[in-house]
């Protein structure tokens, strides 16, 4: 799922467990989204799993030693989704 700040995700019209997709300059994908009031406004979280679309959303790159993943943030663009 897609965790947002209730707030954003109020703004960009979804509601949780409503289809959002979220496109980034590395690709695009569909997710549920669910509120996460921890997180502040204008951050987004996902967490991808390896060979999936959602893996091409973020900057996830082998880390230096080659046995970590390294992630680092992307803008993106937040919509509502055709259910």
């Amino acid at each position: 799922p897609l965790a947002g700040n209730p707030d954003d995700l109020k703004a960009a019209g979804l509601k949780p467990g409503w289809p959002a997709r979220v496109a980034t300059p590395f690709g695009e994908a569909v997710f549920a989204t669910q509120e996460d009031s921890r997180l502040p406004p204008g951050v987004m979280s996902v967490v991808p799993a390896p060979g999936t679309p959602a893996a091409a959303l973020r900057g996830i790159l082998p880390a230096d030693d080659g046995a970590a993943i390294a992630a680092q943030p992307v803008p993106a663009r937040l919509e509502r989704a055709s259910p």
